[in-house]
């Protein structure tokens, strides 16, 4: 069972440049949990809505057990402050023991700040809040000095990476790096039990180095920070008991955030609509893809490589005048089928006339010295507008 977390009866609204928005109605925008209506929670990054990417690892939003989660990627940038913006309304189910919320917000794994919701402030309007900040307290410096408290605004901050750092350190932060680049806002339901005399959390030191080692293996880029100490009044803690029933929150919200270099993050980006073609300088990228090497007949082994050469260019200029604009289109085409005689037996050739086509064997090849036997495969003839005869040596039919 988590334990109480201290409450604020009356939270500080934080500047209008510093919200951090999550609803619950487009995929795009905000999660949604089924089952739980009139709780919102959304991030906005230096006044702007950040967009919500489902986490692939996680289960759809819903139920885990009793206790409904939502897992979101968002984009983060380095020195942005951030504001965690909450909502509940009049459609929340209040019926059970009329309770109150108990909502705590944890960043990095640490607790930042708590806010408490009643029913009457839900029957007008929403009730709404903006936690942009946390709330710590100042040890005096001097004996008898009292203590002072101070708001320091939340902001995203990339890690350093230290990489020659000792076991101990890198046992120390691992169990830390854990929870770096999680938001995390926790729905609990309590009872209300009258004021209470907690102070908050006393002032730590923070830093945002890191042992690489430490930080293996996790696509986290940066960690949250703490603007200088605003001097502020001391805040009014409720005392609240959780109900014993729900063995913990009923609901979870969970912002991961990342750069947008991130390899953790890219996958997470819009990919390109199915169907569509991609573009390269007005080119369409398939035509620029090279075609892999045509295997080389085995009629030109033993070829010397200028002949080899001498064969290609005369096939390439045999095909331009084919294709060319001077020869649009072939009229007639003549498929020369050549017999290859058994032992003993008298070699004969015989032409179908023009227009008739006939099949050959598979896997034939055509002697283009002269040296050996007719070709096995015929080879097109195409005769052009103007009378004239060409072979097309590179006929891929």
């Amino acid at each position: 069972m988590l334990p109480t977390l201290p409450h604020f009866a009356d939270s500080i609204v934080g500047p209008a440049n510093l919200i951090f928005h999550r609803r619950f109605l487009e995929p795009t925008k905000m999660a949604i949990i089924d089952g739980l209506r009139g709780v919102d929670v959304t991030i906005r990054v230096d006044g702007q809505t950040a967009t919500e990417h489902a986490d692939p690892d996680a289960a759809a939003a819903g139920d885990a057990g009793v206790c409904k989660t939502s897992s979101q990627y968002i984009e983060c940038k380095d020195k942005a402050k951030f504001t965690v913006h909450l909502k509940v309304t009049k459609d929340y189910a209040w019926g059970h023991r009329n309770h109150s919320l108990n909502i705590g917000i944890f960043i990095d794994g640490e607790y930042a700040k708590g806010e408490l919701c009643r029913e009457g402030d839900t029957l007008f309007q929403p009730w709404e809040r903006d936690v942009s900040h946390r709330t710590i307290r100042l040890r005096g410096n001097q004996p008898g000095q009292q203590d002072r408290y101070v708001a320091q605004a939340f902001e995203f901050s990339s890690i350093k990476k230290v990489d020659d750092a000792p076991d101990e350190r890198v046992a120390r932060e691992a169990s830390k790096a854990k929870n770096l680049g999680m938001i995390e806002v926790k729905f609990l339901r309590c009872i209300e039990s009258g004021g209470a005399d907690v102070a908050p959390q006393i002032s730590r030191e923070q830093s945002t180095e890191f042992a690489t080692k430490a930080l293996k293996g996790r696509g986290t880029s940066h960690m949250t920070s703490y603007s200088p100490p605003t001097p502020t009044t001391a805040p009014h803690y409720i005392k609240c008991n959780n109900l014993r029933a729900d063995n913990g929150p009923i609901a979870i919200f969970r912002f991961f955030y990342r750069s947008k270099g991130n390899s953790r993050f890219l996958p997470l980006l819009p990919m390109m609509p199915t169907g569509a073609k991609p573009y390269t300088e007005g080119l369409i990228a398939e035509a620029i893809i090279p075609r892999a090497p045509r295997a080389r007949s085995i009629t030109l082994v033993g070829l010397s490589e200028e002949q080899i050469r001498a064969l290609a260019t005369e096939a390439l200029e045999r095909r331009s005048v084919v294709s060319g604009p001077e020869y649009p289109a072939r009229e007639y085409e003549a498929d020369i089928y050549v017999q290859k005689p058994g032992p003993g037996v008298k070699q004969e050739f015989k032409q179908e006339p023009r227009g008739i086509k006939r099949e050959c064997g598979q896997g034939e090849t055509v002697d283009l010295t002269g040296e050996k036997d007719p070709p096995l495969r015929p080879y097109k003839v195409a005769k052009t507008v103007a009378g004239k005869e060409v072979v097309d040596l590179l006929d891929d039919d």
